[in-house]
């Protein structure tokens, strides 16, 4: 009699576990999710060198005459793509000082 207890007791108790390692599982999964699209985020509005990158919106690039989903708007007037971003940071850059 004690036995089938125990084994009925021993069978909810496994799968008592096995829904928490599930729902353990499944908050991790999320909280990776959640840390994934911060970094997506942080990396569509901040530069790899932390500074971040000016007010875009759709429009056409001043330097390839190209429209574009995503054109910033610089603090001097112009209009670059991103890759014409890019581009005139790498130039930046490369000027001797």
């Amino acid at each position: 009699m004690f036995t089938g207890i125990f084994i009925v007791a021993i069978i909810l108790l496994i799968v008592a576990l096995v829904c928490l390692a599930i729902a353990l599982f499944r908050l991790w999964l999320r909280d990776l999710q959640i840390q994934r699209d911060r970094d997506l985020e942080r990396r569509e509005k901040f530069r790899p060198d932390g500074k971040p990158y000016p007010p875009a919106d759709r429009g056409i690039c001043d330097c390839c005459s190209q429209l574009n989903e995503k054109v910033y708007y610089i603090q001097s007037g112009q209009r670059l793509c991103p890759d014409c971003y890019h581009n005139m940071l790498e130039d930046q850059k490369n000027l001797p000082r």
